[in-house]
């Protein structure tokens, strides 16, 4: 997984991807307001929520975190299994409001 960064556009092409799959599915965006792709991919990596999203292998491997997910799961940025993560945290994620 690479980490987002200024460098690499916060991977605004796979943030956009993400916008464009969470409107289709849920009908609302990442973030209300109208911004450029670059932006929306920077507000996404700094925002108060987590982010992440994983590929559709057997065994999902992050593809994606912001840094709240990156902090929450204290992750180093590389490729971590999303089910790893998921088995670890599930209680702590379902318990809380």
């Amino acid at each position: 997984m690479e980490r987002p960064s200024a460098a690499n556009g916060f991977l605004a092409q796979h943030i956009a991807c993400l916008e464009r799959n969470l409107w289709r599915w849920a009908g609302r965006g990442l973030i209300d307001e109208p911004c450029s792709s670059e932006e929306l991919a920077r507000k996404v990596y700094f925002a108060p929520f987590v982010v992440v999203s994983h590929n559709a292998r057997d065994d999902p491997v992050f593809t994606y975190g912001n840094r709240a997910a990156l902090e929450l799961w204290e992750l180093a940025a590389s490729q971590v299994s999303a089910a790893s993560i998921f088995r670890h945290h599930a209680s702590r994620l379902l318990s809380e409001p």
